[in-house]
């Protein structure tokens, strides 16, 4: 098996807190017999310079088919397209490096954003659940800080796997990312938002299996400096489900489930992780 690690504060190639995340290859075992404690890894750098890229990370299974799995890469102060902090999300494709086999020769990254300045998305990522039912993994994306009618919210996104395989990639050794993508095609309703001022929404985000009597799976976000619950920044969570054939199909509107009774704490900040 392979794993992923992400360094958001790192400095690299004369940046400052571009970030990186590390790839460390699965391997057999050597013929000592001895454990490799020390092992060489595939480096993904930054973009520009405070992109913070590894703050948060996501394994999304074999999104286009090819027998290789990709992950997502949170980079939530990324400035792409003049928009300051909008953050962005990089997802990397996995790559065989030229063997025989169906997977990508070289590294190819696709880019997500925003497209709201100061959103920070990307702080927080989930993957790999079909919450749409379209056959593929889906995306959960956070932004903390995402604005609406002046007020900052936060919020948090689901990204179909099916509009996710139709977007096209770039090599990952680009200087800077050139084909920017929304975080949705306006199809369907992949958006909730948060419900206070400074409300903190998409501080920590995570996609919900389909369940329950009508088979549905959704959106599960946190939104810790939110008061629903009455004193201030008990936080919460709140899960919408995702359902395609509703009239308007995406994210319902109403949440079937909150977290965050009247007990909790003042400044307990529920929902932050």
């Amino acid at each position: 098996s392979d794993f992923v690690v992400g360094a958001a504060n790192d400095d690299t190639s004369g940046k400052t807190n571009n970030g990186s995340v590390h790839v460390v290859l699965g391997r057999s075992t050597h013929p000592s017999g001895l454990t490799q404690v020390v092992c060489d890894a595939e480096v993904f750098e930054g973009y520009g310079s405070e992109d913070q890229l590894g703050r948060s990370l996501a394994v999304i299974p074999d999104m286009d088919g090819d027998g290789c799995d990709e992950f997502a890469a949170g980079a939530d102060e990324a400035d792409f397209g003049g928009l300051s902090n909008q953050g962005a999300v990089h997802i990397f494709f996995g790559h065989d490096g030229g063997a025989p086999g169906g997977c990508k020769d070289s590294p190819e990254v696709l880019t997500l954003v925003p497209q709201d300045s100061g959103a920070r998305a990307g702080w927080s990522l989930d993957a790999g659940d079909d919450v749409d039912g379209d056959g593929l993994p889906d995306l959960a994306v956070g932004a903390y800080n995402l604005t609406v009618l002046l007020d900052n919210v936060g919020g948090g996104w689901v990204v179909p796997g099916s509009y996710l395989a139709g977007l096209a990639t770039e090599a990952a050794s680009v200087v800077t990312p050139t084909l920017l993508h929304p975080l949705g095609d306006g199809s369907v309703r992949s958006r909730v938002v948060g419900r206070y001022d400074g409300g903190r929404a998409g501080r920590s985000v995570a996609l919900v299996a389909p369940y329950g009597t009508r088979g549905l799976g959704g959106l599960l976000i946190g939104e810790p400096r939110g008061h629903g619950a009455g004193s201030s920044d008990s936080g919460g969570a709140r899960l919408h489900l995702f359902d395609p054939l509703a009239s308007e199909a995406g994210l319902e509107r109403s949440a079937v489930f909150t977290h965050g009774g009247e007990t909790a704490s003042s400044g307990g900040q529920v929902g932050e992780w």
